[in-house]
């Protein structure tokens, strides 16, 4: 629970990071390399953090400009970061519990399973969910 003063705490702390990255900006190379540290700081300690590490986004990147269609990119997306996940805990670098291990296979499995194509897969979801949604709405 929040106490009453939080966002006075919230604001002094951002007051404070900004003047911080303004400082470092006005440094040659200091921004870049207060970006650094702050990244370095935290990559490991989340999947969150992890796949959003400047690293990491241009390797997810990397993997959506290669692919063909929208829908290629949002799988190669998802198995890119899948991979910089896999990779983190291989290397010792990215602690997951159990139960988020487990989840990061199944993610990986529904990944690797989507059909090769697009008009497969809304082939395939039509029977079960086509009645939910308004085609028209969503240019299908």
């Amino acid at each position: 629970m929040l106490s009453g003063n939080a966002p006075e705490a919230y604001t002094e702390l951002l007051s404070y990071d900004c003047r911080l990255m303004n400082t470092a900006a006005a440094t040659k190379g200091g921004a870049l390399q207060m970006r650094n540290w702050m990244t370095a700081s935290d990559q490991w300690l989340s999947p969150q953090a992890a796949v959003l590490s400047p690293e990491s986004t241009i390797h997810i990147a990397g993997a959506i400009v290669t692919a063909d269609t929208p829908y290629h990119r949002v799988i190669a997306a998802g198995r890119a970061a899948v991979e910089v996940l896999k990779d983190g805990v291989t290397q010792q670098k990215l602690n997951l519990s159990r139960k988020e291990q487990q989840w990061l296979t199944r993610i990986d499995d529904a990944l690797c399973a989507f059909p090769a194509s697009e008009e497969t897969l809304l082939l395939e979801l039509e029977s079960q969910y086509g009645g939910l949604y308004d085609k028209a709405s969503y240019g299908l």
